[in-house]
């Protein structure tokens, strides 16, 4: 539905980006009939994808939580136990 609308949006209702909007409908069609044709490999995909996203977020802290300041190098273990942003 989401696709259809945005090909419609995109002949009607928007000048400037008119293009875009009928490709990006378009776009989400295609994918959407893709992971209805393929549930099993698009649910692979998502999991592949979620598991590196994971993995960034997960060294991302270690690198934070080794290279911020605490003043001393006692603190530093207890850096890498916060939640980042709190």
């Amino acid at each position: 539905m989401f696709g259809i609308e945005q090909v419609v949006a995109g002949v009607f209702l928007h000048k400037r980006s008119r293009l875009t909007h009928i490709g990006l409908g378009i776009l989400v069609i295609i994918l959407s009939s893709l992971v209805m044709v393929y549930p099993l490999a698009s649910a692979t995909l998502v999991v592949f994808l979620a598991a590196i996203a994971l993995l960034f977020s997960g060294v991302s802290s270690i690198i934070a939580g080794l290279t911020r300041g605490g003043g001393k190098v006692e603190e530093r273990p207890l850096l890498l136990t916060k939640v980042q942003g709190h």
